[in-house]
């Protein structure tokens, strides 16, 4: 006589069958963020990337990769966000920042909003 119960459980299914790549198409992140980051650099320039160019483009995709992975910390999130923002920007990708800036009112608007009326 038993005077345990005993409790069988059972295994999630894997998410992938038997036999089948879980990535089918055999591109890694990786790969598919240098060749978005290459065609967009060409059609912002013109022109293919040189080769200093193109290793930062791998060196890009390299740190978004790894950003869209798991296990990162949260300072070295923020510093490869950061180190990606740079050299985006030296590569011409990175959209500039718009302008926060009113224009300043001339003296006739000054005087209108503060007394009422301009002179």
């Amino acid at each position: 006589m038993q005077t345990m119960m005993q409790i069988t459980t059972q295994k999630k299914p894997h998410k992938f069958a038997k036999g089948r790549s879980g990535n089918p198409s055999g591109v890694t992140t990786r790969q598919r963020c240098a060749a978005e980051l290459t065609a967009k650099f060409t059609s912002i320039h013109g022109r293919a990337p040189d080769i200093v160019e193109a290793a930062t483009i791998v060196n890009i995709a390299g740190m978004m990769a790894r950003l869209r992975g798991k296990g990162n910390s949260a300072e070295d999130m923020v510093r490869m966000s950061n180190c990606v923002d740079r050299l985006a920007a030296r590569l011409g990708l990175a959209p500039k920042p718009a302008s926060e800036k009113k224009p300043k009112p001339t003296l006739a608007d000054y005087v209108r909003d503060k007394y009422g009326t301009a002179p």
